[in-house]
């Protein structure tokens, strides 16, 4: 994979505008948290305009008919908010939720979760000696 902007501008020429090399440095040097619709346009996280990728195309009236027929579970799906989900009951989510009650109670879940830090760097380090093997060849 390229390691640099112009390797990468070189290698996919037609993507060089969509990456996150195409942001501004400040944009570019943003913390996760603060990343903005930008950002997940250049990481192709979401695709602007928003549109049906050529080779769906075929199979687009046979989905819109399946979204017709099950609009009430659709609808039970876009009901709640993020900000609803984290928030209310597990009691209201399974009142407001309709089909998908246990979904969104399993979601509230992981969203209240603490957030994770990692270990991997919590054990102690140990001194690391330079191997003394007359046959080892290090390369």
């Amino acid at each position: 994979y390229p390691s640099t902007v112009d390797h990468f501008n070189r290698r996919f020429p037609n993507h060089a505008a969509n990456t996150i090399h195409a942001l501004a440095a400040s944009l570019r040097n943003a913390s996760g948290s603060s990343w903005t619709v930008q950002h997940l346009e250049a990481c192709c996280a979401i695709i602007q305009p928003c549109r049906t990728l050529p080779i769906l195309e075929p199979y687009m009236p046979v989905a819109r008919n399946k979204v017709d027929a099950y609009f009430a579970k659709v609808a039970d799906l876009t009901s709640l908010s993020s900000s609803q989900i984290s928030k209310i009951s597990h009691v209201e989510l399974r009142t407001n939720g309709g089909v998908f009650d246990s979904f969104y109670v399993a979601l509230a879940d992981v969203s209240r979760l603490p957030d994770l830090t990692s270990t991997a760097n919590d054990r102690p380090q140990r001194d690391r000696k330079p191997i003394n093997r007359p046959e080892y060849d290090a390369g």
